[in-house]
């Protein structure tokens, strides 16, 4: 099915296979999931916010290795809701949370020319929003940024495939900070939109220190993005 109707059908299916932990079922169902809801006249950012956390987490959640190669599926979908987002959105937080939220796939699936300038794009963004406190979030942008910059130039060579057990090397485990679904407000009268917050995870995910072992300690990427109220 085509029909932007479908989305929800699809989102719920993904959420039902990765609750079963089958990894690949849910992320072919949350690809169309995004597919269709980035179709959508009513476009929900929160929506889409909410899938792609759901899919980064079938990629880096109770894993030992990361296939960084199949994030490349979710460019395509990515980019023409970056399109929307800029044509039709106004261009502030929220706009900046979609924008760090893109640059770090981008970043995990090696498209670094492009995910460094989302990140600069999020930054600024970020600098001028007086709601609430995006020290900690620009800060990663910038990490970030670097990251980007160091493989571009040569200087670093990030491997598509992390083998994190071959890259344990026996320090204390943390969970990797991603992007994760936020709660909503609970003033029912309020429009549901995007904020911006810090997001611990509730489970570890992937040790943030054998993951930097890899990358070269950068890429605690997939941060708290949040929500704006």
């Amino acid at each position: 099915p085509t029909s932007p109707l479908t989305a929800s059908a699809y989102h719920e299916l993904g959420q039902i296979c990765w609750y079963q932990r089958k990894r690949e079922e849910a992320r072919r169902a949350l690809l169309r999931a995004y597919e269709l809801e980035a179709m959508k006249d009513a476009f929900n950012l929160l929506t889409i916010l909410e899938i792609h956390n759901l899919a980064m987490d079938t990629f880096l959640k109770e894993v030992r290795k990361i296939n960084r190669k199949p994030l490349q599926d979710f460019f395509p979908i990515v980019d023409n809701t970056l399109s929307r987002v800029r044509k039709e959105l106004p261009r502030d937080g929220n706009a900046a949370v979609y924008f760090k939220a893109a640059a770090e796939l981008y970043a995990w699936g090696a498209r670094y020319d492009e995910g460094k300038p989302l990140f600069e794009e999020a930054i600024e963004l970020l600098g001028i929003e007086t709601s609430v406190d995006c020290t900690n979030l620009i800060k990663e942008c910038r990490t970030m940024v670097a990251f980007c910059e160091r493989n571009l130039a040569g200087m670093q060579d990030s491997p598509l495939v992390l083998d994190l057990d071959e890259a344990d090397d026996g320090t204390a485990k943390k969970a990797v900070p991603k992007i994760e679904e936020v709660d909503e407000d609970d003033d029912d009268d309020e429009e549901e939109e995007p904020v911006i917050e810090d997001v611990t995870p509730s489970a570890p995910a992937v040790p943030e220190d054998t993951l930097g072992a890899v990358l070269g300690r950068v890429p605690a990427s997939i941060r708290a993005s949040g929500q704006l109220v």
